[in-house]
């Protein structure tokens, strides 16, 4: 599995632990599974644009640069970079997931206070820091743009999913 394919595979479950997250403790049904469903479906829907717009300003530099071939290799040494910071939080993260399938509140409960609360919190911090292993194995301009502006997408994705399920029982 290339390097590229993983990191789609890491955004996409992002999108949907974001929608999780955000969709938690925002309605008062009992019943919440519907609303989580849908809540996630939709963010992964739409993480798919966010993906499509880095893709393709990714793509427009490769486009526009110099030495395209070279900016590819750099491009994938700096995905190789930022996996060594995503995959083992994507991997606490999935862990934290399967402990919670255990039917019972205590540890539903502590996963939730003592891995997927400070997870949630420290996520922006880990974002940074794979941009910034990125640009460390991979040290030029175009990769540090390309980490920012991914940074920047993938984080007010979440502003915007948080504002869209604040919004979402307006009128019940």
């Amino acid at each position: 599995m290339t390097s590229w394919t993983m990191l789609y595979i890491l955004a996409i479950m992002d999108f949907a632990c974001c929608a999780y997250r955000s969709a938690s403790g925002r309605v008062a049904l009992l019943d919440k599974t519907e609303f989580f469903r849908r809540s996630i479906y939709s963010a992964v829907g739409w993480g798919h644009l966010v993906l499509a717009v880095i893709v393709s300003v990714t793509i427009f530099g490769i486009v526009i640069s110099k030495d395209p071939a070279t900016l590819i290799d750099e491009l994938d040494v700096a995905s190789l970079g930022m996996l060594i910071v995503y995959l083992p939080y994507a991997g606490l993260f999935v862990f934290a997931l399967l402990v919670r399938l255990i039917p019972s509140v205590d540890v539903r409960s502590v996963t939730s206070t003592v891995i997927l609360g400070p997870m949630t919190f420290v996520r922006p911090i880990v974002a940074v820091l794979g941009v910034l292993s990125a640009i460390n194995a991979s040290p030029s301009p175009e990769i540090l743009f390309l980490g920012a502006f991914t940074i920047a997408a993938m984080l007010a994705f979440e502003v915007c999913l948080d504002w869209r399920n604040t919004h979402a029982l307006d009128g019940i």
